[in-house]
């Protein structure tokens, strides 16, 4: 196989040598291009030290579908013509062949006289430029002499602000989850704060606060266990996946919207400090800083929600440009909200959602007028506070029936 060094050689070229190009039931992923981090490209004002880490970038199996064959291919050449014309698997390499077959090759040098028909039978595709990969199916748009480290690094130096409307990485895997955020990132699973209105991204979360650990390791604070000698070992690059192995700062390190690297693309905001995850590493809290990418600016799919966040200076505390540009005018309220207007960024619990009468709607500082009704999962309050009335297929009650008829507003912080 392989050794490290022609790895990094291979990395650090100006070429596409694409892994995981055949088909692995073991692998969920395929079609990878390997990223080697540079340490010393993101400077934390540390001590340096010399770490050695290797991302994949990849399709997922259920994007494969989407991958154009093309008829780019310059020439097909079989293992035994390119054994016979003295090619080594080096310089397979250093054409953008694929990892794996380079590797499968070098097997077949080394195996001459017991080689099996399955490596007689294969082929290396010489692509066009600038095409690359198996069967010559993949290309960049631009920048053809870059290599995949630096389309990585001006990637994450680049990075816009998201848009409203604009797609970004979402987790998808709880099928029954609804929630008033535009959608979750994975770092929102069991992070002790229900976003989902059935509660179902912290579902068996309790499996991990009991979970214990042997003699010889450390209990994270989220419940993961490591091995006792990374345990304060090297601060920049925590081992926990909520960070809490080294002592650093709660937003530690503030850079991650600019750092591939495993300690901000692997890595959980801590539990219990209302943090916000930013979807690449960077944690964002209310009174300290704002994610980089925007991402805590449209963290509602509502546009009415994000119209009255706006008027009552909810994201006061981030950068307030984006209201700016969505909510300009005055009545911005009535632009994007109905008659009735449902505002659930007010509730302490996820399934419960405040009707207001948009007539009647009043903002002062720090204060808003009352709701007319409250509505709420009837299926979770049905034995102490049956529904009285049903809103846009919503169970409600009356604000007067809670009997709270003595306010008439009610105050908010942020």
């Amino acid at each position: 196989m392989l050794n490290t060094w022609l790895m990094m050689q291979v990395l650090a070229n100006h070429q596409f040598n694409m892994y995981y190009t055949y088909h692995n039931d073991y692998h969920q992923d395929k079609y990878c291009l390997l990223y080697y981090v540079n340490d010393q490209l993101y400077d934390y004002f540390e001590v340096p030290v010399n770490l050695h880490q290797i991302i994949s970038y990849c399709f997922r199996h259920s994007l494969e579908n989407f991958i154009v064959i093309n008829d780019n291919i310059d020439k097909r050449i079989t293992f035994e013509e390119l054994q016979s014309k003295n090619i080594s698997s080096q310089l397979l390499l250093s054409w953008s062949a694929p990892i794996d077959l380079a590797e499968n090759y070098e097997i077949f040098l080394r195996n001459t006289s017991n080689v099996s028909l399955f490596y007689e039978e294969m082929f290396f595709d010489n692509c066009t430029i600038p095409w690359f990969g198996l069967n010559c199916r993949f290309t960049f748009d631009s920048i053809t002499e870059k290599s995949f480290n630096e389309f990585v690094t001006i990637y994450f130096r680049s990075q816009p602000q998201i848009k409203i409307g604009e797609k970004i990485t979402c987790y998808k895997h709880l099928l029954t989850c609804e929630t008033s955020l535009s959608c979750l990132d994975w770092r929102e699973i069991c992070d002790r704060k229900i976003d989902c209105f059935d509660g179902s991204d912290e579902f068996y979360c309790w499996q991990l606060e009991l979970n214990e650990c042997a003699d010889n390791e450390y209990r994270c604070h989220n419940g993961q266990c490591i091995p006792m000698e990374f345990f304060h070992d090297i601060s920049l690059n925590p081992d926990c996946l909520d960070r809490t192995d080294e002592l650093r700062g709660t937003n530690y390190p503030d850079r991650c919207h600019r750092d591939p690297a495993f300690r901000c693309e692997e890595h959980t905001c801590r539990s219990g400090i209302d943090e916000f995850p930013c979807g690449n590493g960077q944690c964002s809290t209310k009174f300290d800083s704002t994610c980089h990418n925007g991402r805590d600016n449209i963290f509602t799919n509502d546009s009415c929600s994000n119209a009255i966040n706006c008027r009552i200076d909810f994201y006061d505390a981030f950068d307030n440009m984006w209201c700016q540009e969505f909510c300009s005018e005055i009545d911005c309220i009535e632009e994007y909200c109905s008659s009735l207007l449902k505002f659930s960024t007010l509730s302490l619990l996820k399934h419960v959602q405040l009707l207001f009468n948009n007539s009647q709607f009043t903002i002062e500082p720090n204060e808003i007028s009352l709701s007319i009704y409250v509505c709420y999962d009837e299926k979770l309050c049905r034995d102490f506070l049956p529904a009285t009335i049903y809103l846009n297929d919503s169970s409600c009650r009356y604000f007067h029936e809670l009997g709270l008829e003595k306010l008439d507003t009610f105050f908010y912080a942020h």
